[in-house]
């Protein structure tokens, strides 16, 4: 899937601006580009201000598709409240980091399930300015899980065991790519 992404862009880094509310942000851009997972700066209010090539892949968007937008209006619909708890709890210091599995959608519909770790940036005075978000893509891990949860189900159906063992076989080979 492409994403439309120029050479700056596919570098790694789509940017709003260097400074956001005043925190020197450069630091981000080096991390970014060398990210093997997606990383983004994200306002309090859950905007996205900057974003690395690995979140744009994982999401199939384009970083102009993403940089203002909330991480509400990308997440699965089941999904949305989880975001719309916890960026407030966040900024009221009620923790300094917050981690949570939920799922995306990309523009053609497919769904990416992702891990979001979340930390706060400081301003000089101490307060809540931005959110370090990563995003680690667990779409095949939860797949395969779900695969195996089949199978169990399938065991506990199937008294005589003659087609879960064809069928296990035939699951283990596809997780290991046989």
């Amino acid at each position: 899937m492409t994403t439309g992404l120029t050479a700056h862009e596919s570098s790694g880094l789509a940017a709003a601006r260097r400074e956001h509310d005043g925190i020197d942000t450069a630091w981000f851009a080096p991390a970014a580009r060398r990210a093997a997972v997606g990383i983004a700066l994200v306002s309090m209010d859950g905007r996205f201000l900057e974003v690395n090539g690995e979140l744009c892949r994982m999401l199939g968007r384009p970083p102009a598709d993403l940089v203002g937008r909330t991480t509400v209006e990308i997440t699965h619909p089941d999904d949305q409240h989880l975001s719309r708890w916890s960026y407030p709890e966040l900024a009221a210091g009620d923790s300094d980091a917050h981690r949570m599995e939920k799922r995306y959608v990309r523009p053609d519909g497919t769904v990416v399930h992702a891990i979001r770790l979340t930390k706060i940036v400081p301003d000089d005075a101490g307060n809540a300015a931005l959110l370090f978000t990563q995003y680690v893509d667990v779409t095949q891990r939860n797949a395969r899980l779900a695969g195996l949860a089949d199978l169990g189900q399938r065991a506990l159906d199937d008294v005589s065991g003659d087609r879960l063992v064809g069928d296990a076989r035939h699951l283990v080979a596809t997780m290991l790519g046989l």
